[in-house]
């Protein structure tokens, strides 16, 4: 018995077993709604997959052949053919021909176990003297050379190489750890800080990440379109107290104390008009 997992934790929609084929395996063949993967029944090793750009409704099997149908949400039926399970059926043999002269015609592919140099490195590591050999491959601005290769090659070109990567990864973990036992929840915040410190304050820092985490108010302390404008009209109506301590400005009159001030001031006004003339009336007498 095999437990086998699609990779993707979504239901299966279809289970076909591969009878009829020239494959000398005994096939499975199981699709979820991203990827249809073949497996051996007896071993659970892998045999193909077949990953389409949409999602997945159906895959249909040609009998006694290698090709296979997938009906899907794109537009256009996707047909996928194997070679290595069978022949391709009678009423499209010309896809065997095609098969025939792709495996006559040699390519230079580039596999994944090869790494990418640029020629600056190509100088460092002093290999130049491999250009042109099969060694290193030509490609855009660089090389791509094989990776175990490269691995001896930069052990011999720097011998304490693995050690000074070491040291980095222990140096990076420790001040990653150091950074988070002092880091506070603010330091995080790209936006509205003072109001993150106030929440802080008030909530608790685990509460105050929790709401920085929740999609509907994570937006608030990443994105600068949410920055709290403390200088509007609108901020100094409802927070007054804040305002007067940042600005210095007096809170907000009434409508009564408005009035009282205008009296008060057209009061102090007179008086002081009044004070003026008696002055001058003072000078006048004395010059007399």
């Amino acid at each position: 018995m095999f437990t086998k997992d699609q990779g993707y934790g979504f239901e299966i929609k279809k289970i076909t077993w591969l009878d009829n084929t020239d494959a000398q395996q005994d096939l499975i063949m199981t699709s979820d709604k991203k990827i249809a993967k073949i497996w051996d029944r007896n071993t659970g090793k892998p045999f193909a997959s077949m990953e389409p750009s949409v999602n997945i409704n159906d895959v249909e099997y040609i009998p006694e052949s290698g090709m296979f149908f997938m009906a899907n949400e794109g537009i256009a039926m996707h047909t996928y053919y194997i070679p290595a399970l069978g022949p391709a059926p009678k009423w499209c043999s010309f896809l065997d021909n095609i098969t025939e002269e792709l495996e006559e015609t040699p390519t230079d592919t580039v596999y994944s176990n090869y790494r990418f140099i640029s020629k600056q490195d190509v100088v460092k590591l002093n290999i130049s003297h491999l250009v042109g050999t099969k060694v290193l491959r030509p490609y855009m601005h660089g090389y791509f050379i094989n990776t175990d290769l490269y691995d001896k090659i930069q052990l011999i070109a720097n011998p304490n190489a693995l050690q000074d990567e070491r040291d980095r990864e222990i140096r990076k973990r420790i001040e990653s750890e150091r950074e988070s036992r002092i880091r506070t929840t603010s330091s995080k915040v790209k936006v509205n800080k003072e109001y993150a410190d106030k929440l802080e304050k008030k909530m608790g820092s685990e509460a105050v990440k929790d709401v920085m985490q929740d999609d509907r108010f994570k937006d608030m302390f990443e994105d600068p379109r949410f920055q709290i404008d403390v200088d509007s009209h609108d901020y100094r109506q409802l927070n007054p107290v804040a305002s007067e301590a940042k600005t210095g400005d007096f809170k907000p009159l009434t409508a009564a104390e408005e009035s009282d001030e205008e009296r008060l001031n057209g009061s102090n006004s007179d008086d002081s008009d009044k004070s003026y003339s008696k002055r001058r009336k003072k000078r006048r007498n004395k010059r007399n």
